[in-house]
């Protein structure tokens, strides 16, 4: 199928934000816009996620033809080496052929490898799009369950290789995602005994824990590229036989205001000693971008005034932010591979690093989310989970031919969490329910997700209005 796999998962569920901050240098559908990156090794990437689900249960996702269907394909079927197909809930084995469909797209879009490793416990290795190799690795750190997928680009032409490397890339992020929450969502309801609503809540907290340790790491980052300017003129003046320019480099960058302030803020300095960004920091990609930043025009207008003026100090930390961070695939790669929330809290992310050097005396990075916002998930959680058979009762009649075991998992959580929002949050106008829904599906489900949590939404909230059960307030005179 060449580069059709890795195509299909770059129009599918991606944020248009992040997309363009990911690749509007990089890439234009299937046009390749020439970069110089050749220190960049695009023969291989590492996902990582945590799950909260058992190894075994995770391995039945990905080596059975119910596993993977219940996830991530349309059809996953796997046959032996005589040709018979095995059983839906029989492992794969080495020297299986397998053909793979996608929701969304017709039969004539189809994967058709082998698999090439099994041991039928916690590794799997396949064949893939133009040659590649996938091997999947579940395993436990630190307590936590961790499924690892590595992708080799076995190809020559570099061109291929970073092709495969940013669209495969992107597509088992959304997928390994996906797995996440069909996971953690089949452990809770399979337990033997319902978790207490402190269960459900405890995951929501971790979610929230791992967008502030984003947050930490992005702002960690930004600052050491920065304060690099130190170590340069110390390397620099530590030369047997030092230049003038050797003796008197610029160090005002390191003594940016704004970063001062970031750096000396009690919460800041707390959460740096409880996260320890410094061991995820790749100090070569540091020195690399620090190198390309004093090369650029901006940065020298920067260093030529001899004045600290705020606009100033906030204007070059914006530009490094985004042109040689968010500008660049090589510290994109670093940020995945040791971020999985990096798709789903990016944006969020990002917004809140450009407010913070705004005003960055202003925030608290104890305060993540503030407590209005935080009640409001937290009781949506709970009201979801509590009722969702109920909710899930207003959703199953508006399927029509539909069978409600085939809908894609994140599509009916969505539409019990828009009904949720219809029946118990009356200050949330219908409209920005729906609108929100329909781009939550967009983003994180299936490419036809999008009108067809509309059209379920927009059914449910005409037939509440004509029964009298949609009791809205305008949330500006509570």
């Amino acid at each position: 199928m060449g580069y059709g796999s890795c195509w299909v998962w770059y129009r599918r569920g991606h944020n248009e934000a992040i997309s363009e901050l990911k690749y509007k240098y990089i890439y234009t559908e299937f046009n390749f816009l020439h970069i110089v990156m050749t220190t960049y090794n695009w023969k291989q990437f590492t996902k990582r996620i945590t799950i909260q689900a058992e190894p075994r249960l995770i391995f039945n996702a990905w080596a059975t033809q119910n596993g993977l269907e219940s996830w991530f394909l349309r059809l996953a079927e796997f046959k032996m080496r005589d040709g018979t197909l095995r059983e839906r809930n029989q492992f794969v084995q080495k020297g299986d052929r397998y053909k793979w469909l996608w929701f969304g797209y017709d039969d004539t879009i189809a994967e058709e490898k082998e698999i090439l490793f099994s041991n039928d416990k916690d590794e799997l290795e396949f064949s893939f799009s133009g040659g590649c190799i996938v091997r999947v690795t579940i395993k436990a750190e630190a307590g936590e369950t961790i499924c690892e997928l590595q992708q080799t680009m076995p190809m020559d032409d570099e061109t291929e290789q970073r092709y495969f490397f940013i669209e495969c890339g992107k597509g088992w992020t959304f997928y390994m995602t996906n797995l996440k929450s069909m996971q953690t969502l089949y452990t809770i309801d399979t337990l033997e005994k319902e978790p207490e609503p402190v269960d459900a809540v405890k995951i929501l907290q971790k979610h929230f824990e791992q967008t502030r340790q984003l947050f930490i790491f992005l702002t960690y980052f930004l600052s050491e590229v920065a304060h690099y300017a130190e170590a340069d003129a110390h390397t620099r003046a530590g030369k047997h036989l030092p230049s003038y320019e050797d003796l008197h480099v610029n160090t005002k960058l390191a003594g940016n205001e704004i970063l001062f302030k970031i750096r000396e803020d009690a919460s800041f300095k707390e959460f740096v000693m409880k996260d320890k960004p410094e061991l995820l920091l790749d100090r070569e990609l540091v020195k690399k971008i620090y190198h390309e930043v004093i090369d650029t025009k901006e940065y020298k207008n920067y260093i030529s005034g001899t004045q600290r003026e705020k606009k100033g100090e906030k204007e070059i930390l914006e530009f490094i932010l985004d042109k040689f961070l968010l500008g660049k695939e090589t510290f994109l790669s670093h940020i995945e591979e040791n971020f999985s929330n990096w798709d789903d809290d990016g944006e969020m992310v990002i917004q809140l690093l450009v407010n913070y050097l705004q005003k960055p005396a202003t925030y608290n990075f104890k305060d993540m989310i503030s407590e209005e916002k935080w009640n409001f998930a937290e009781t949506l959680l709970l009201t979801v989970r509590e009722k969702s058979e109920y909710l899930e009762g207003f959703v199953v009649p508006k399927l029509k031919n539909w069978d409600p075991d085939r809908i894609a998992l994140l599509d009916m959580i969505l539409m019990k969490m828009g009904v949720a929002e219809f029946l118990y949050f009356e200050t949330i106008p219908p409209k920005v329910t729906i609108n929100e829904y329909i781009d939550l599906a967009k983003d994180y489900s299936t490419s036809q997700s999008g009108q067809f949590v509309n059209g379920i939404l927009d059914n449910i909230h005409k037939e509440l209005v004509q029964q009298g059960k949609m009791h809205k307030v305008d949330f500006r005179k509570t």
